[in-house]
């Protein structure tokens, strides 16, 4: 719209800032010119409207693997939409910045331009700017031999712009292997087994692929070794001599039981019964037999030798089973080269030995008293250890001694 001139042409318009631009011509002639502001009357009643874009200088980050893209836009310019290396326009933008992927960028310089619209029609661009961008594709890696499974590990470090890696694993005394296309989502791999023949020193070289192309390579060496024993001399060895027993040690058992058929009084016999709990390379004197055997009513070790006689010629004998109560009766047995002298002991209620006890769990069994009582029976002191049977017509009672190491030699 145009007002005033030669003649003049008399004329309204609204000055704000829906108006961009103004012009003025000094006459009907001369070239219309740009203008800035108009005064009236000494004050200023338009300003053109800034609508100029502008574009800050775009930055690349190589941990996010994007670009960011800003601007510095006035009021009026309402939307913006930038080009990457003169390619088609962006989709429209109302915030002042963007971070975009790597994918729409070259590795290497880019330029960039923006564009500024008001109500979405174009009103301004920017100067072009540069960014360059540098992928992170470096990779590092480790690489350990384990004696025990006799493999090696490899473990890559890979850098975020990386799409694929593998290794080359050269021995230095001859030989190559190569792994490729290894997953990035993978970053580590285990060698087959090794041999002997492989022992030495091995070059490994990781490699990063972008695009099926090496893009970095990292080197270490890791040495291979199988273990083995080397025996280097052979040495006899003189085993320790077993521990001997010690004087008063319990080593078994001897019972003396007096029976009776309890018609009368001479229808008795005497019988001894015994266990020895070591187990003796010999015995002598006691008519041991080399053979496992268990006493009546009573809970004791394992017997390794067992004894069976007649009439005990040692301590404990009663009644019609009483001879010679020799309380130096003595028998001698071996073991590992040691020679022991036994003897025998009654075994008191108040002292047992460890590991032994009377089993009466047998209703007919019961232990001998001070007042127990019987007419074809005489009972030692009932300190020591007895145990009474009898059923009917039939009983017995057993006399128990201990059998203990008297001398060592």
């Amino acid at each position: 719209m145009s007002i005033g001139g030669n003649p003049a042409v008399a004329g309204s318009i609204t000055l704000d800032n829906t108006v961009e631009n103004a012009k003025w011509k000094s006459s009907a002639n001369a070239n219309p010119q740009d203008i800035t502001s108009i005064r009236l009357n000494g004050s200023t009643i338009w300003t053109k409207p800034n609508l100029q874009i502008v574009q800050n200088n775009p930055s690349w980050s190589v941990s996010t693997e994007k670009v960011t893209i800003s601007v510095t836009r006035p009021s009026l310019i309402n939307s913006w939409k930038y080009k990457i290396n003169g390619g088609s326009l962006s989709s429209k933008q109302t915030s002042n910045s963007i971070a975009v992927g790597k994918d729409s960028f070259n590795e290497g310089s880019n330029t960039i331009k923006v564009y500024g619209y008001r109500d979405n029609v174009l009103k301004s661009e920017s100067a072009e700017k540069t960014v360059t961008v540098e992928l992170d594709v470096g990779i590092s890696g480790t690489a350990t031999y384990d004696k025990s499974t006799r493999k090696i590990t490899y473990a890559a470090t890979l850098g975020s712009s990386l799409d694929g890696w593998g290794y080359r694993a050269a021995r230095d005394e001859g030989g190559t292997i190569d792994v490729i296309d290894l997953p990035v989502d993978n970053t580590t791999d285990i060698s087959d087994l090794l041999t002997v023949a492989q022992d030495g020193t091995w070059t490994i070289t990781f490699k990063g692929y972008k695009n099926d192309v090496e893009r970095s390579t990292f080197e270490v060496t890791v040495v291979v070794a199988t273990p083995f024993i080397e025996i280097t001399s052979v040495e006899e060895l003189t085993p320790a001599a077993p521990p001997t027993l010690a004087v008063g040690t319990m080593v078994g058992v001897i019972v003396s039981i007096d029976h009776q058929d309890r018609n009368d009084d001479e229808d008795s016999e005497c019988y001894t019964r015994g266990v020895f709990f070591e187990d003796f390379d010999t015995l002598y004197g006691s008519k041991g037999e080399f053979a496992s055997g268990t006493l009546p009513y009573l809970n004791h070790p394992t017997g390794y030798w067992y004894y069976s006689g007649g009439v005990w010629d040692g301590v404990g004998g009663t009644g019609n089973c009483s001879r010679d109560n020799n309380a130096n009766l003595e028998h001698t047995a071996t073991m590992d080269g040691v020679t022991y002298k036994i003897r025998y002991r009654q075994i008191l209620n108040s002292a047992k030995p460890s590991g032994i006890t009377l089993n009466l769990s047998d209703v007919q069994v019961n232990l001998v008293t001070s007042s127990t009582r019987d007419a074809y029976h005489s009972f030692l002191s009932a300190s020591y250890m007895q145990a009474f049977y009898k059923i009917g017509n039939y009983s017995r009672n057993h006399n128990y001694i201990e059998a203990y190491i008297y001398s060592v030699s």
